[in-house]
């Protein structure tokens, strides 16, 4: 499937033969697209226990960095570009963290019993790039 066009939008400094590529084409708005497609049904699927304490900060993760992303790639000034990758690279880790802790989280209950994977889909990332 073709990455989704994002009218005159072009990335500075990332080039072929000479060419500024357009955002609908350049690889990390591609792959975050294919993120985005992944993640938000999968975070929909999460159980009530777990819908607003996980799936609602892990899509609010994934949207922030795609707003970064695009704001650093619209930005001429190089210091200004700088802080949105900063950014959009502590939103990313931050993003990994609430995956990794949605694909094995354990949940310790008051009777001391731990339950592997309660409520949480069985978050594959078989397809995805990776991170």
């Amino acid at each position: 499937m073709p990455p989704i066009a994002i009218p005159g939008g072009f990335v500075p400094n990332c080039f072929i033969s000479g060419q500024s590529l357009p955002m609908s084409e350049s690889p990390i708005f591609a792959k975050l697209y294919d993120l985005l497609r992944w993640l938000l049904p999968a975070t929909t699927k999460y159980s009530r226990e777990y819908r607003f304490s996980l799936a609602l900060p892990t899509q609010e993760n994934a949207f922030s960095l795609q707003k970064h992303l695009v704001a650093a790639a619209k930005l001429h000034n190089s210091r200004d570009r700088a802080v949105h990758l900063q950014q959009a690279d502590i939103e990313l880790t931050l993003l990994r963290y609430k995956v990794r802790l949605a694909r094995t989280a354990t949940t310790t209950r008051t009777t001391g019993t731990t339950m592997s994977g309660s409520g949480l889909p069985n978050l594959s990332l078989k397809g995805l790039p990776e991170m």
